[in-house]
């Protein structure tokens, strides 16, 4: 991993899929896939099963509204994963029989 890291603050960040793919390092479906520069310096999400996950997943999570933190950290990349509709509390909770 050559060069200066980019970091990252991840909101919305659910159990960790859309910052495991923006870290890279990891085999899916034999492909391996290189490591990146990204570095999360924050994540945030409000459902405390996805921060469990993200925590066994992929590292420290802040589990709160993206509007609780007061001091945001210095990143040169913001990402979200907004709730998908089918399955956000504050969608229409369809599940996977949403069309």
């Amino acid at each position: 991993m050559a060069g200066k890291r980019i970091d990252v603050v991840s909101l919305f960040c659910g159990c960790g899929g859309l910052d495991i793919g923006f870290l890279g390092g990891f085999v899916y479906l034999g492909r391996r896939y290189v490591r990146t520069r990204f570095n999360i310096v924050l994540a945030v999400d409000s459902d405390r099963a996805a921060c469990s996950l993200y925590r066994a997943n992929v590292g420290d999570v802040t589990c709160a509204s993206v509007s609780a933190p007061r001091v945001w950290p210095r990143a040169h990349v913001v990402i979200g994963g907004p709730p998908c509709q089918p399955f956000s509390r504050a969608g229409i909770r369809g599940g996977a029989d949403s069309p």
